[in-house]
């Protein structure tokens, strides 16, 4: 596959690859060669979410039906971050919408 310096530009500089080909996943030499060697891809990338709460009701949502009571303790989010990076994580990303 071929390029346009347009295209490699959104590419390179998106980091969202949930309506887009992750091509993210290809650009990382590492990862792709992990993914030949263990036919796994493994958690690389974590979307963390440490509230339900939001006042908003986007249509994209893909969390609409949530119980937006629910929240994670200081505690519990410590913990997941520290069980996500043994199973090779390398990123988190912080999302939601806090009020």
């Amino acid at each position: 596959m071929k390029l346009n310096q347009q295209d490699w530009n959104q590419i390179k500089y998106s980091y969202a690859a949930a309506s887009l080909f992750p091509i993210k996943i290809l650009l990382n030499n590492g990862l792709v060669k992990h993914i030949r060697e263990n036919r796994k891809i493994p958690m690389v990338h974590v979307q963390l979410n440490p509230t339900n709460r939001c006042n908003r009701s986007c249509s994209f949502c893909s969390c609409s039906e949530r119980n937006k009571s629910i929240e994670l303790t200081h505690k519990r989010i410590v913990n997941v971050m520290k069980e996500v990076k043994k199973y090779g994580c390398q990123s988190v990303t912080i999302t939601g919408d806090a009020i």
